[in-house]
Order: structure tokens, then sequence, then C-alpha cells
């Protein structure tokens, strides 16, 4: 007799990275670019990052600031 199999497809760990960058007070501060590993071609996924716990502008207080990412 014929004995059926299955076929089983795990996800792909997808990761992320941010690079850091510096800014000047008094000038609009640019985030840092999102790095994705583990996109395969083909997929839509989207990577937008932002600052944890402030807004965005040309008066952000002197210090670091954690840039974090959301996946779409």
């Amino acid at each position: 007799g014929h004995t059926d199999g299955t076929l089983t497809i795990a996800a792909k760990e997808l990761t992320y990275s941010v690079g850091a960058v510096n800014s000047i007070y008094g000038t609009l501060a640019t985030l840092g670019t999102a790095n994705l590993t583990g996109v395969v071609s083909g997929d839509t996924v989207t990577a937008t990052v932002s600052l944890s716990g402030a807004t965005l502008s040309d008066r952000l207080a002197v210090g670091t600031y954690n840039q974090t990412v959301a996946l779409g």
C-alpha cells in the first residue's frame, strides 16, 4: 500500500537592527535606517523607525534616545 506524508513549512526568523545616528540641537534630528534580515523575495514587509518616548523635532533635549522599529 501507499502512505501519504505531510509537509511542514516552518517560519523563517525575521530580525532587524537600527543604525546609530547623531544630530545637533536646533536641527531636525534624523532617525537611523532599519535593516531587515530574513526577508524573502516577494515578501511585503515594511519597517518604520521612531523614537521611544519622544517626538522627533528640532527642539529635542540634548541626550540619548532609543530608536524603535515597528514591522508591518
